[in-house]
């Protein structure tokens, strides 16, 4: 059983074949190789025709797509090549919920969200498998704020003179590539800008003068 936070081992699973290409059944099955693209991962024997098979592909590297295949031998020889694509490593994921943004002291900005429990087929994602990027979003070309993040806060320092607006979106990444971007409100931080210019008095008077 895989540890907490591991990535399970791709699991091959198939069928003898039970009849010839003319539908007579078979004797007998010789071997059944199975690939990882042009790896020959294994060969089986003393397999019946028609009996189920499974095989572990314990040493597939993580984060890649492949093609699986298995051919099937008898006495008069190959047969035709099955073949299935599949990916290794842990999906691509759920976007990230409840994204808050809040100005916690001039300039800086604190942004927290909850982090994805599945991924994008529904599936538990292993502990520890997933990290984020935060970035931009009220930037046309989405400048990347900080990426690699473990957790799920992060204290931005937005501008250190005078006011900016800020507005963050959380991507979650996993070997299988980037979530849906999810954005927080967009507030203003920092100090605010003073009045630009004061309003003159129409007259300097002098204390008690009287007003006409």
């Amino acid at each position: 059983m895989p540890s907490a936070g591991s990535i399970p081992a791709p699991t091959i699973r198939g069928a003898a074949p039970a009849t010839t290409l003319g539908g007579d059944n078979l004797a007998q099955v010789s071997k059944i190789e199975l690939y990882r693209d042009t790896v020959l991962l294994t060969t089986l024997t003393g397999i019946a025709p028609g009996a189920n098979f499974t095989f572990e592909d314990k040493t597939a590297p993580s984060a890649a797509s492949y093609i699986y295949s298995a051919i099937a031998y008898n006495a008069q020889g190959e047969g035709a090549r099955t073949r299935t694509q599949a990916f290794v490593g842990v999906k691509r994921s759920k976007p990230v919920t409840d994204v808050k943004i809040t100005e916690v002291s001039d300039g800086v900005a604190r942004i927290t969200w909850t982090a994805p429990t599945q991924d994008v087929d529904g599936a538990p994602l292993p502990a520890g498998k997933v990290h984020y990027t935060l970035v931009q979003a009220n930037k046309s070309a989405l400048p990347v704020i900080v990426d690699s993040l473990t957790t799920t806060t992060y204290d931005w320092a937005v501008t250190d003179e005078g006011q900016a607006m800020a507005n963050v979106a959380v991507i979650a990444v996993t070997d299988g590539g980037s979530s849906d971007a999810v954005a927080s409100a967009m507030i203003p931080v920092g100090k605010a800008y003073g009045l630009p210019f004061k309003i003159p008095s129409p007259e300097r008077r002098q204390a008690g003068s009287p007003v006409r």
